[in-house]
């Protein structure tokens, strides 16, 4: 079977649509398919079972022409990658974000704050922590993100798009409502994170959305991979630089809750919805861990293994 990554792109400043890539060339999703009710990656996830199999057999057409080389004539033909405009990978319905889930993170920001973290959440029986970022909190690759903030933190995060309603489902079932993967960066203002004045015991004295919800905090990369071509989503290397430095290297392995768990929690709050983004985490290396925050026109690069890149470009006001 070929592997077939999806993305959004635009042309002659259009509405943005969807593109399959092949050999680094891109086609139109519809036009390839004959099909215009599938022109976006929203319309492609709302009946995903079925357009993952068409996608797969017009991939599998497109490899058996003659020697499996591109038609330059194919009328579906956008144009290679690096011609075509990348646009935001889609619009969700709801973007959840998992917080504290690599292991390797937590030790490393007790012993620098020198704080015993006594059990573990998972041996106290607890679920994963989730919050909410809002749609205006998306930005694609490449985009220049613009904020207030001395201590700008960096977030590398494997993502994961729903493709079939999710409500109740179990572990073992998690992952076959997982449309595909891609590249995220949960950017994070640390100084909006304590409110000054409230005492430390107060249960108001954190401020999740004045650090975590800004314009721009929640850059995605282009490219979706499908599901069916990622044989482990816990086995995934995923790495960080900041301009030329190399921040973050790590693996999805070290998560303390996996993928799939994190679907079957959700699951049992709300019913997940196809095109919902799941944020899974962040490893080790961030900015917090060393004092070393991201400073004005600084570039941030997120790269997991097989699922492509994410760029970002900072601008602090």
């Amino acid at each position: 079977m070929s592997a077939y990554t999806l993305m959004s792109y635009s042309k002659d400043n259009s509405e943005p649509r969807a593109g399959l890539i092949v050999k680094d060339h891109v086609f139109d999703v519809a036009r390839l398919l004959g099909d215009s009710a599938l022109s976006t990656i929203e319309q492609l996830l709302a009946s995903w079972d079925d357009a993952d199999r068409r996608l797969s057999d017009a991939v599998e057409r497109l490899a058996a022409n003659g020697d499996g080389a591109i038609d330059p004539q194919d009328p579906a033909l956008v144009g290679q990658r690096d011609t075509v405009k990348e646009e935001k990978m889609l619009r969700p319905g709801a973007i959840f974000c998992v917080g504290a889930n690599y292991q390797q993170h937590i030790d490393r920001m007790a012993a620098i704050r020198n704080v015993d973290m006594g059990k573990s959440t998972t041996e106290l029986g607890l679920p994963p922590y989730i919050f909410i970022k809002p749609l205006q909190s998306l930005a694609g690759s490449g985009e220049v993100i613009s904020v207030a903030s001395r201590s700008l933190d960096y977030e590398g995060e494997l993502g994961a798009v729903i493709g079939r309603a999710a409500a109740n489902v179990g572990k073992d079932d998690a992952l076959d409502h997982v449309a595909g993967y891609f590249v995220a960066n949960d950017l994070s203002a640390r100084d909006r994170f304590i409110r000054p004045g409230v005492p430390p015991v107060s249960p108001f004295r954190c401020d999740w959305v004045g650090h975590k919800v800004f314009d721009g905090s929640c850059p995605i990369g282009s490219d979706l991979l499908p599901a069916r071509f990622v044989k482990d989503p816990q086995d995934l290397r995923l790495k960080t630089w900041v301009n030329e430095e190399l921040r973050q290297d790590s693996s999805t392995s070290d998560m303390i809750y996996s993928v799939a768990e994190i679907i079957a929690y959700l699951s049992t709050l709300v019913t997940l919805q196809p095109g919902d983004l799941i944020l899974t985490g962040t490893p080790s290396g961030v900015a917090s861990e060393t004092g070393n925050f991201l400073r004005d026109g600084d570039k941030v690069t997120v790269h997991i293994q097989g699922i492509g890149n994410l760029f970002s470009q900072i601008r602090i006001l």
